[in-house]
């Protein structure tokens, strides 16, 4: 009980029984301490669960490992930002054909419904529309996706979800630490993509310098900002 009412989103997925049995499964394999999760606990949680989920079908699934997860960001930012709740087979099927490497690995229509239909992070309505098992699944894999566009030079979207904004943020403070500097490219901060864009990114560093220990506090003063 201390993990579902610690970690945004477990409570109400622990109410759902597979998933229970997914979390069940990570704490039993040791590959979640609560007590020892340090920096950016909610990120780390959500990256080991649904890393967990992806392998344990890798033996049966026609997609490789890779494909899935890149699958499960581009569908959750897709529906985060389109403000959709569900979609249908065919619009799935578009966002798998998409990914980059699917000519290597292609699937015929029946092994995509087929991977589509066995997808632990989605399930299938009444209207035969799928849809994220939960809302906080969605907002963790929009916010790795939207920080690798932020890495790529991209310019920041709006947001209004808080869960959304918390994986983001820990998304942002994880990849600053380990690259020892700001993860955003040196361009990203040119006056001529305008000054709303740099406040933007400015104030995405403030928010992921929150998430930081007192130890490892982040200076942010413009583009020189660094940690220490």
């Amino acid at each position: 009980n201390k993990l579902f009412d610690k970690f945004y989103g477990f409570k109400e997925l622990a109410s759902t029984p597979v998933l229970l049995a997914m979390i069940a499964t990570t704490v039993e394999e040791n590959l979640i301490e609560p007590e020892s999760l340090g920096l950016n606990p909610h990120l780390k949680l959500y990256q080991v669960y649904t890393n967990r989920w992806i392998s344990r079908d890798a033996d049966r699934a026609k997609l490789s490992s890779s494909q899935r997860l890149a699958f499960s960001e581009a569908l959750a930012d897709k529906m985060f930002w389109e403000g959709k709740d569900s979609m249908t087979l065919l619009e799935l099927r578009s966002i798998l054909k998409d990914l980059p490497g699917w000519d290597a690995n292609p699937l015929t229509e029946g092994e995509m419904e087929l991977d589509i239909r066995n997808s632990g992070f989605l399930t299938r309505d009444l209207d035969d529309k799928f849809r994220f098992v939960h809302r906080s699944i969605i907002e963790y894999f929009s916010g790795v996706a939207e920080v690798k566009r932020l890495i790529a030079g991209e310019k920041p979207r709006p947001y209004s979800s808080d869960g959304y904004k918390l994986f983001l943020g820990q998304a942002i403070a994880n990849e600053w630490v380990e690259r020892g500097q700001i993860p955003f490219p040196d361009y990203a901060w040119q006056v001529g993509r305008g000054v709303e864009i740099i406040d933007n990114q400015l104030s995405m560093l403030s928010m992921a310098s929150q998430h930081f220990s007192d130890d490892m506090r982040v200076k942010c003063s413009g583009i020189s900002a660094g940690v220490f």
